[in-house]
């Protein structure tokens, strides 16, 4: 196995590979690598609306009423915020479910970063390669 550019219990990018917690793919079959906080985009319509309808009417809502709307109004958009998508294109893909991985974002933008850096570099050494 050649360099490594990211490894942990689920997740490995090599100079060859990236194997991720479902599928494996070989590095030179990639396409893409893409990165969404896709539960923030569920979360924010809502949550936002509940703030809204809260500062609206809060004349004629209880105390307690007002703190747990904006309470779980705050908590949904910090949680939905940390997690994310990181979408995998590959030539072998046929299902476009197979390359989409869910997980916290900030790992999630380790691996991206690290897949990328990998593709950069196997391209780099391909170029150099030709005649």
């Amino acid at each position: 196995m050649g360099v490594s550019y990211y490894s942990d219990r689920d997740w490995q990018v090599t100079d060859s590979i990236v194997r991720t917690p479902r599928k494996t793919f070989s590095l030179e079959k990639l396409e893409a690598v893409s990165l969404k906080r896709t539960f923030f985009l569920f979360a924010a319509g809502p949550a936002v609306g509940c703030i809204i309808i809260t500062l609206l009417w809060w004349r004629y809502l209880y105390v307690g009423e007002i703190a747990t709307l904006l309470a779980a109004s705050t908590i949904a958009l910090i949680t939905s915020f940390q997690f994310g998508a990181l979408k995998v294109d590959a030539l072998s893909l046929k299902d476009d479910e197979g390359g989409i991985v869910f997980g916290r974002f900030n790992q999630l933008a380790r691996v991206r970063d690290a897949i990328e850096q990998a593709m950069q570099d196997s391209r780099s050494i391909n170029i150099q390669d030709a005649p």
